[in-house]
């Protein structure tokens, strides 16, 4: 009994968090410069304290910045059909698919190829700048944060690159039955911006953004 009251009385001593992937209670412990806590249970990174994940953050989301636009605005696929040469964009795809009247398909690929994935760069860009600045905030800037903050989640799960692009490869496996495919600038840059956003969005601490939010705005 004495020894569960002293632990009891060193708990609440202490401050705790839980892991929020597995629910583990975890004290919060001392880190120095650039270093992180992970849960023991499922290896969840639970804590950071350092500025090394906002710089990271902020160059992975700068570089999805630049692959955005020719991965939607150049072609992905140069299609040899016959004599006949097509060429189409994620974008084109997308107002093609409204034209033929499947207008929720297409609004429905437009979104979440297209809109959801540059408004989300653009809010880590805008987040990680906000939180960043030694300066204290304006009431608007505090204002745009918090609603940043708020709606990361939603445009988090809005953002379906990764079935867009088995979608493309499938369709290409398919289209190689009967006509020559070739890759184009966008296809790769298509790629890359996956590639940058996964880690983006696997930089990304809510609880880290947070608490800076609070320790800023008091």
């Amino acid at each position: 009994m004495s020894d569960n009251i002293k632990q009891s009385n060193t708990l609440a001593n202490e401050q705790v968090l839980l892991c929020r992937s597995c629910d583990k209670v975890l004290t919060v412990p001392t880190l120095s410069s650039e270093q992180r806590a992970y849960c023991p249970r499922c290896k969840t990174r639970v804590l950071d304290n350092s500025d090394c994940p906002m710089h990271a953050l902020l160059a992975l989301s700068l570089a999805s910045l630049v692959m955005f636009f020719p991965a939607n605005f150049l072609p992905l696929l140069e299609v040899h059909f016959f004599g006949s040469i097509r060429e189409a964009t994620v974008t084109q795809g997308a107002l093609s698919v409204i034209d033929l009247g499947y207008w929720l398909v297409g609004v429905s690929v437009l979104i979440c190829a297209v809109v959801a994935p540059g408004l989300l760069i653009l809010s880590l860009i805008t987040q990680v700048l906000l939180i960043s600045t030694k300066r204290p905030l304006s009431p608007w800037r505090k204002s745009l944060l918090l609603n940043l903050l708020r709606t990361h989640g939603a445009l988090t799960q809005f953002t379906m690159l990764e079935i867009y692009l088995i979608s493309f490869f499938v369709s290409v496996f398919k289209l190689t039955d009967f006509s020559d495919v070739y890759y184009g600038v966008g296809t790769y840059s298509f790629v890359a911006l996956f590639v940058f956003l996964f880690y983006a969005q696997r930089e990304y601490n809510p609880e880290l953004f947070w608490r800076r939010y609070h320790e800023q705005c008091g």
